[in-house]
């Protein structure tokens, strides 16, 4: 699987990523269920994940702010593309590059 970044998310697309966990929530569904809700970012842009299965398991495994890999689908809800996680883990130092997580402009600098 080719690792994406947000812009290139497309609905009914598997991806691969590496993203900064800004927000981190653990809420119920209707039915009393547990899910973990991530706001989801990188220098291209911001996207809303949720892990619906096993969200108290892998909520433990990183904090807010920490850089994750994800695994999972881009799905669609109420107009907006949103990512349905299946798997993920904190990143490693050595996997990722912190200019994949700081905002970048088109314009010439000088």
């Amino acid at each position: 699987m080719e690792r994406v970044f947000v812009n290139q998310l497309r609905k009914g697309q598997n991806f691969e990523g590496f993203f900064l966990a800004k927000e981190k929530t653990v809420s119920k569904t209707k039915t009393g269920n547990p899910y973990l809700s991530l706001h989801l970012a990188d220098r291209t842009g911001e996207i809303e994940g949720r892990v619906w299965d096993k969200a108290a398991d892998f909520g433990s495994l990183f904090e807010k702010d920490d850089i994750i890999k994800v695994q999972g689908e881009v799905d669609e809800f109420q107009g907006t593309l949103q990512l349905r996680i299946l798997r993920l883990r904190k990143a490693a130092a050595a996997e990722i590059n912190v200019t994949d997580f700081l905002p970048k402009t088109a314009r010439d600098l000088d």
